[in-house]
């Protein structure tokens, strides 16, 4: 927690730049530390999704923003690819985009996953 609020934002950047290890302490530190400043950086970094760990760390940080823009870049994503991890977050932040995904005959519909059978019981 400390350390997500003193990391200078060179050093984040740096870490963005190696692999997905390094991708995802980035992205957890800003996450926590809620640096939105990064919000672009990972929206172009989450479609492309070079290391197949980074993706969650890229949905973790975006759903810590917590805003509407963040919801839209979350949905836009799943729109094209199937990621329970940005699912999850866009149910945390609430956003009505999830229904699209949820609903029944929806793309997630004929998936058995948690996170929809959750939220289908949130909304009876």
């Amino acid at each position: 927690m400390d350390d997500a609020g003193t990391i200078a934002e060179a050093e984040l950047e740096a870490l963005l730049g190696y692999e997905w290890r390094s991708r995802l302490a980035a992205d957890w530190l800003i996450g926590v530390g809620r640096r939105a400043t990064f919000r672009e950086h990972i929206d172009y970094l989450l479609p492309t999704s070079e290391f197949c760990f980074s993706g969650s760390a890229y949905c973790f940080a975006l759903a810590h923003f917590g805003t509407h823009v963040d919801a839209e870049i979350l949905t836009a994503y799943l729109d094209r690819y199937d990621q329970p991890a940005a699912l999850g977050a866009l149910l945390h932040l609430n956003a009505h985009h999830v229904d699209h995904f949820t609903r029944r005959e929806g793309p997630w519909d004929q998936r058995d996953r948690i996170p929809v059978r959750f939220h289908r019981r949130l909304v009876r």
